[in-house]
């Protein structure tokens, strides 16, 4: 083919512009596809295809020749009709406190649950010492208390009459009961006691072991006794929790009722609010300490860490990372100093770009 010089003439085409329609073409909608990209376009096709693990797509070229528009449009075209994957949160396990467990709900379910468990909590803290302060409850726990102190007030009183027949004076003092012989009708001295004769001290000896064998023996029956009462105290106070925990989570339970994995967990939660009910008493504002109470730590294990939230997501994700570190790649914990240490929990879990893709 021969060669020839092009003039201006040649390579202009006159264009009427009254055969427009828009005045400028800001006014025009942009254009379907990408000019003078249909192998880039055939071929990321492709490759947006292929299903299987382990492929992934590479561009690269010249700044300004639409790389992140074409690929971004694509995606975004196929992503339109894929299904919206799972919301991924981290919940406590209370079985093993250093391995969160991880829940996969349907998009949009773990920021609901997530405001659900904030509410339970502040619930619970409402209405937990609202149990704890009722007339009913103070009742019962007062006639557990009555019922102990007059059992132990009737073993007393019977020791006290044994003393007075054995000719003994039983004395309470901070370190326990003391005993003391009575003779002609007054504590007997040290001195009388060495006036006697060695058969006779022999005799005051025995009797005061033996009453004192007696001592030892009612209180450990009074021990017993207070342990009783005490775990009576601790039974009532379990079941009176029980009421209140399990009514609040039943709203909960009734709610996620298709969802195992969150029935479980809520069985866990409520078994360990009634193992760890100390938390929920009335607090101090400051501890003896001087330090301020710190009530996120204080309720942290029943907080839902939406790693993944879908909730807003159409389709398939699509996340652009324009700065691909580690930490932004896989994500990381954070941490934060309490009382000059840097401390941690499963709520500091930070997803990335991976996870959330």
């Amino acid at each position: 083919m021969a060669w020839r010089r092009l003039s201006a003439e040649d390579v202009y085409r006159a264009c009427d512009p009254n055969a427009f329609d828009f005045e400028t073409t800001e006014h025009l909608p942009p254009p379907e596809g990408f000019i003078g990209q249909k192998r880039a376009v055939s071929a990321i096709h492709f490759g947006l295809r292929m299903r299987s693990h382990g492929y992934n797509l590479f561009l690269t070229g010249p700044p300004g020749t639409g790389k992140t528009s074409l690929i971004r449009a694509m995606l975004e075209d196929m992503a339109r009709d894929r299904p919206v994957p799972d919301d991924i949160c981290l919940v406590q396990n209370f079985r093993d406190p250093d391995r969160p467990r991880a829940l996969s709900l349907p998009a949009g379910m773990g920021r609901q649950l997530k405001r659900d468990m904030e509410g339970l909590v502040e619930q619970l803290k409402r209405e937990i010492p609202r149990a704890l302060e009722s007339k009913e409850y103070q009742e019962q726990q007062a006639g557990i208390m009555r019922e102990y102190q007059r059992q132990s007030a009737a073993l007393f009183e019977e020791l006290e009459r044994r003393a007075s027949r054995e000719g003994i004076q039983l004395r309470v003092t901070p370190a326990g009961i003391m005993t003391v012989l009575i003779h002609d009708g007054k504590p007997l001295t040290q001195e009388e006691y060495e006036a006697l004769d060695e058969a006779t001290k022999e005799q005051v000896r025995r009797k005061m072991e033996q009453f004192n064998e007696q001592i030892a023996e009612l209180l450990d029956r009074v021990r017993t006794m207070e342990r009783e009462a005490r775990e009576k105290t601790e039974e009532l106070e379990r079941w009176t929790l029980l009421f209140v925990v399990r009514r609040l989570i039943d709203g909960l339970r009734l709610k996620y009722a298709n969802y195992p994995e969150i029935l479980n967990y809520l069985e866990e939660v409520q078994e360990n609010i009634l193992q760890e009910r100390e938390k929920f008493r009335p607090r101090p504002p400051v501890e003896p300490t001087g330090l301020r109470l710190d009530e996120r730590a204080s309720f942290v294990e029943y907080q839902v860490n939406v790693l993944v939230d879908n909730s807003a997501t159409h389709g398939a994700p699509i996340v652009f990372e324009p700065n691909p570190t580690y930490t932004n790649l896989f994500g990381t914990i954070e941490r934060e100093v309490r009382l000059g240490a840097l401390v941690t929990d499963f709520t500091k879990v930070k997803a990335g770009s991976l996870l959330r893709a």
